[in-house]
Order: structure tokens, then sequence, then C-alpha cells
């Protein structure tokens, strides 16, 4: 098990080899004091998972498990448990002294142009949210 900050989340890498499938989870707690609605955030995030996952060919962690934490684990509040991907972290990739990367936005990879036409088809505003129900991912507007 390794342990490591994201911006919102603690973070822990579960290499488990006693699986069948030699399992590479990780474990995602959103930060105490960081996040405003921490179950809401966890929500939301599957719900966002899911619906690139389902409208898109974006390659996507899968979600194995989601939810709040209970009986001896009570207390540490709402989790995701995802596949790891390894490679270079996004906002690495994405921002260099805080500030977005000039290239990206010059990017004329074929890949980052397939993936932002895909995610651009998908005018979310700020009065809309993702939720996910047991069949799909659906955008709901809030009120």
């Amino acid at each position: 098990m390794a342990r490591f900050e994201g911006a919102f989340n603690h973070c822990f890498r579960l290499h488990l080899d006693n699986i069948s499938d030699h399992a590479d989870w990780l474990l995602r707690f959103p930060i105490p004091g960081d996040v405003m609605c921490p179950t809401e955030k966890v929500d939301q995030e599957i719900a966002v998972v899911s619906f690139i996952g389902e409208k898109t060919s974006i390659p996507i962690p899968k979600a194995i498990a989601s939810g709040v934490a209970e009986g001896p684990f009570e207390g540490l509040g709402p989790f995701i448990i995802m596949e790891f991907v390894g490679g270079r972290r996004l906002d690495e990739a994405l921002y260099q002294d805080n500030k977005i990367r000039q290239e990206i936005c010059q990017s004329t990879d074929f890949m980052s142009q397939v993936a932002w036409h895909q995610i651009s088809k998908f005018h979310l505003q700020n009065c809309c949210v993702l939720v996910k129900d047991q069949r799909m991912a659906k955008v709901h507007k809030r009120i």
C-alpha cells in the first residue's frame, strides 16, 4: 500500500496479489475541511466517471465501489475505490507554476483533440449536475 495526496483526496494505492487478477486499485477519501459536501462530491465523481465511460471512447478508470465507510471504518466518510492507472498525474500534465501549460492550449495531439471533441459535446452549465442511478449517468438541473 502506498499513500499520497490528491488536490482534495487522501489516496491509497492498493496492490492485491491474493486476488486472481492481481488487482491494482486506488482508494480515495475526500480530505475533511477541504471539501464542503464530501458525500455529494463522491456521488458526482462516480456519475462523471460513468458518464464519460458510457458516452465517449475516452479511457477512464473503472469504479470498483463507492459509498460511506461503515462498521469498524465508520468516521472515514465517503470513499471511492477505482482501478489504479499509472503514469503522469493530470495536474502535472496540465499545469506548470499554477498556470495551464501553453502547449495544452495549442495541442495538435490526435488523442487530445479526440477527447476534447467528445467532451465538448456535453455542455454542462453551472445549474446542472450529473447523477448516477442504477442504469446510467444522467444530467439533472439543480434547483
